[in-house]
């Protein structure tokens, strides 16, 4: 399949610029069964879905990650890639511990979608603290493709609580804002998450509330019933995944 094999041509290239950058390489791997995939409030999907990762961590991180479509949404899509997204970011060393800075870059790639060779290219800055709560504060600048032009960003905070050696509860909070170069700004939506750990898997519900219908509109529909336009349509997310480090 086409996609299967550019994902894993990206995965081989990466892992290739890693060993002649560094023999000592954190390799990490995921895989995630999501009942439905929502990104930035917008559903994409609304049914199951698989989304594997790849991240290589060397003086700069670089991954690759993926959502495989089960079922027909938007599009005829079932057993696709519906994206496949490229990205890197480098840890800037501050000297403000426990503080710290990133930057990176992603490119979005839609290869079933009627996307063709057109993509959304993004840059990011991201500060966090290890302390109470793990306060974040991420912001994303679009550079090219849908997302051009718009600022996008996220305040966090999240708290691990350990169950025992091998188990941990995380609760996690997000409130996102978004500025476009066309259209409404304002808080978007606000997403909390509580998920538990055990060794190498996971599950975890995410709860997606929309806090204004004019930054982040429903989805809507044409007189045939097919969507017309993307927009809010899930607002509950379960995650079974695992991951691994080698």
């Amino acid at each position: 399949m086409k996609t299967i094999t550019k994902t894993v041509g990206i995965a081989a290239l990466a892992l290739a610029c890693a060993g002649a950058t560094s023999r000592a390489a954190d390799v990490s791997m995921s895989l995630d069964l999501a009942s439905a995939y929502v990104f930035r409030g917008y559903t994409f999907s609304d049914s199951l879905v698989l989304q594997p990762g790849l991240e290589i961590a060397t003086p700069v991180t670089v991954g690759v990650w993926g959502n495989l479509d089960t079922e027909d949404y938007f599009a005829d899509t079932s057993g696709q890639f519906i994206e496949i997204d490229i990205y890197a970011a480098y840890d800037i060393p501050l000297g403000l511990d426990p503080f710290g800075m990133s930057v990176g870059y992603t490119e979005y790639t839609y290869p079933s979608t009627g996307g063709g060779g057109d993509a959304d290219r993004e840059v990011n800055v991201g500060f966090s603290g290890d302390v109470l709560l793990a306060p974040t504060l991420d912001l994303y600048y679009g550079l090219d493709g849908l997302v051009d032009k718009v600022l996008y960003v996220e305040l966090g905070a999240s708290h691990e609580i350990a169950i025992t050696e091998d188990v941990a509860c995380e609760l996690g909070a997000v409130v996102a804002y978004i500025n476009p170069d066309d259209g409404e700004s304002g808080f978007s939506h606000a997403n909390l998450t509580a998920a538990i750990g055990y060794k190498m898997a996971s599950l975890g519900v995410t709860y997606i509330a929309q806090l204004d219908d004019d930054v982040l509109p429903d989805v809507t529909y044409d007189e045939t019933g097919a969507i017309d336009s993307l927009g809010y349509d899930t607002d509950v997310i379960v995650t079974l995944g695992i991951s691994g480090d080698f």
